[in-house]
């Protein structure tokens, strides 16, 4: 059985010094961005085996529908191998702790790669467990366009084409005041409106750039002729970075902006010693609605990647159960009104 403590941050810094990199979400720089929206950081945690450490994750506290609960973006981060049987002992664990200190969480948000009988599916979030990483090539362009399929040559090729033909540029926007990003959530709502989704208020991509700081949250941007045609926000952090945001105009569908924007972002990274770019999210089984972005994506890479998937790990199982059941009737109600409307 894993044992398991509470720790600082030093004691991660020493647990994770050596191997891979913690994820962005799961360190320092992440905890301010957190604290802005409203989920402060509530404790991080070791688990042991053995007497040697195997895993660690920083857990962030949140409240949906009324229910308190914990999560762990990213997290918890491995430094052994995480097996079925350790994912379910460090979960086990962590329910102990949590009871024994009379904690009334309702449930943990964290990510496991392998499916089990104590985990459900969440609610309100899309949980990914594929996802494609644009190669970076160490910041050398030919080695990038090299490492892709030949779709993604072709597309990335005819991009850079068509960029150069419209007077278009890529370029670095990170620092931008508040004032000026306003530019860049009018095209995130243009976005949003033609794709039939519903963004975060201003403050929260905003936070995401000031909290980040210009070292971790980065804005890069297609611009054609000077007009803004799409960005990307990235977060840097952990072995690459994370198209965590994006928006395009129909301005950047003909000029092709968005394939050469994704394929020079993950080459500035790689100047940077970074692997590339994490698109986050493709299709699998798992998540079909995907299937038409993870099209788009899977040209940037000769195999998708499999991730941890994120789960839901209820501790107080029949509240968990009534407010999911709850969720899955209103999303149903809306589904209802929403074709009625259409007809």
């Amino acid at each position: 059985m894993l044992q398991i403590q509470r720790v600082d941050a030093e004691r991660i810094r020493v647990a994770t010094s050596g191997g891979a990199p913690l994820p962005l979400e799961q360190s320092p720089a992440w905890e301010p961005f957190a604290a802005a929206q409203g989920t402060p950081l509530w404790g991080r945690f070791l688990w042991t085996e053995d007497g040697k450490d195997i895993a660690v994750a920083t857990f962030f506290e949140g409240r949906k529908r009324g229910m308190r609960y914990l999560q762990a973006r990213g997290g918890p981060h491995w430094l052994k191998e995480a097996t079925p049987q350790r994912e379910k002992e460090l979960r086990q664990a962590l329910a102990q702790y949590l009871k024994a200190n009379r904690l009334p969480f309702i449930f943990v948000r964290l990510e496991a790669t392998y499916e089990a009988v104590d985990l459900a599916r969440p609610f309100s979030v899309i949980s990914y467990d594929r996802t494609v990483i644009i190669d970076g090539g160490g910041g050398q362009r030919d080695v990038a366009l090299n490492s892709l399929p030949k779709a993604g040559k072709r597309l990335v090729n005819r991009a850079q084409k068509k960029m150069t033909q419209m007077d278009g540029e890529i370029v670095e926007e990170t620092g931008l005041s508040r004032q000026e990003f306003q530019e860049h959530y009018a095209l995130l709502e243009e976005t949003a409106l033609r794709d039939g989704f519903r963004p975060h208020p201003f403050d929260h991509y905003w936070q995401f750039l000031d909290e980040l700081g210009p070292q971790h949250g980065r804005l890069f941007s297609a611009r054609v002729g000077g007009e803004l045609a799409a960005w990307d926000l990235v977060g840097v952090g952990g072995a690459c970075g994370k198209a965590f945001y994006g928006a395009s105009s129909d301005l950047s569908r003909r000029a092709q902006a968005v394939p050469a924007l994704d394929f020079e972002v993950a080459c500035r990274l790689g100047e940077e010693g970074k692997t590339g770019l994490d698109l986050m999210g493709i299709h699998s089984p798992r998540t079909p609605e995907l299937f038409r972005v993870g099209k788009y994506k899977l040209q940037f890479a000769q195999h998708y990647q499999d991730v941890p998937a994120i789960w839901d790990f209820p501790l107080q199982k029949a509240i968990y159960q009534g407010a999911h059941s709850l969720y899955g009737a209103r999303q149903a109600a809306r589904t209802l009104s929403s074709k009625w409307r259409r007809e």
